[in-house]
């Protein structure tokens, strides 16, 4: 089962996000909800996520310092951005850190689904390369 991790300062749209796609189904465990950067980096430095979402602006780290500060202990792990920031800068920042997909918020669930199951099968041809190796 794979994790996902979720950080955004609304929660209005951590609830969304948990509850949007049928998460179980999708090989999928949610482990774990943070309102702010400094939360998120303490779950996901706990509970090791393999999937994350991510919101640009949020409280004490935003979201761009938070993956960058991500990158030194998982970099193996899916960055998807879901932000209500459509400024290129940031996108072009997010690029830079390798987040596997930028997304605009409102997202449409049929758009987060693809994301996910790309997401989750480039996890799947990670997994199958390192065990190749071993």
């Amino acid at each position: 089962m794979w994790k996902l991790l979720i950080a955004d300062d609304e929660p209005k749209i951590r609830r969304g996000l948990a509850k949007v796609l049928p998460w179980k189904e999708l090989g999928i465990e949610l482990v774990g909800e943070a309102e702010n950067g400094l939360q998120a980096l303490e779950l996901a430095e706990e509970r090791k996520p393999d999937i994350l979402f991510v919101d640009i602006c949020m409280p004490f780290v935003d979201g761009l310092e938070f993956i960058e500060r991500l990158r030194q202990t998982l970099e193996r792990s899916i960055v998807i951005v879901i932000s209500g920031h459509d400024e290129f800068r940031y996108a072009q920042q997010a690029v830079k850190l390798h987040v596997f997909e930028y997304m605009l918020k409102p997202v449409m669930k049929s758009k987060l689904e693809t994301v996910v199951r790309k997401a989750v099968s480039e996890l799947e041809q990670k997994r199958s390369r390192q065990s190749c190796r071993a």
